[in-house]
């Protein structure tokens, strides 16, 4: 029998936490947490977009089950660069990647519609190539009539209403619909037309998906 001096091995424990935190700055484990009445809750994702022909609007919002919290990311960029970003993403479960979907309402429409059909498509497929498995984040086609029921409560808003209802909803009282100024950014800072559509598709998609408002 051989026998060994412990002295002459490591700790195999030794190092542990600096290489925990070394992987969560990696992608790994949960991205943070929010102290909420004493208890610590894991931010989960969604990545919603509004897609057009030629350029979509998107936004990563945080959320915490029962509220959305932040906009961690936000852009109107080429179709081409969205698909390479959502390839590159991260995403963890309880991630949600929700893309507004087009709906017919019995009115003739052009090919730059069917073009944004197309390119729903390639986003979806995209997702499941980069993202095979377990690591295949949940889709939700979020409708526009959705986005009206659900933050107006009128199939008839317009633009402007829905983007009203985000700034009452995440914003009161803050400058500038929301956005504040460059000193003091406000909760939808840099915020353009296309990128408000796509905090309008996360929101609806929490609404009815993780706090299952009907």
């Amino acid at each position: 029998m051989t026998y060994y001096n412990h002295e002459h091995y490591r700790d195999p424990t030794a190092g542990t936490a600096a290489r925990n935190i070394k992987r969560q700055s990696r992608g790994f484990g949960p991205r943070r947490t929010a102290q909420k009445e004493g208890r610590a809750k894991i931010l989960n994702r969604i990545f919603a977009i509004d897609p057009g022909n030629i350029e979509s609007g998107f936004v990563i919002v945080e959320h915490d089950g029962r509220e959305i919290n932040k906009v961690s990311h936000k852009g109107k960029v080429q179709n081409e660069s969205l698909l390479e970003r959502i390839s590159m993403e991260r995403f963890h479960p309880g991630d949600i990647v929700a893309i507004e979907m087009i709906a017919s309402y019995g009115m003739p429409v052009g090919r730059e519609v069917f073009d944004t059909c197309i390119w729903i498509g390639r986003f979806y497929q995209n997702l499941s190539d980069t993202h095979p498995g377990a690591m295949m984040p949940r889709v939700e086609y979020i409708l526009r009539a959705e986005e009206k029921r659900v933050l107006c409560k009128s199939s008839r808003a317009k633009d402007t209403n829905v983007t009203q209802a985000l700034v009452d909803r995440f914003a009161p009282g803050q400058p500038n619909h929301g956005k504040g100024t460059k000193a003091k950014p406000g909760f939808f800072f840099e915020f353009k037309k296309d990128i408000w559509a796509a905090m309008a598709v996360a929101t609806t998609c929490f609404d009815l998906h993780v706090k299952g408002v009907r």
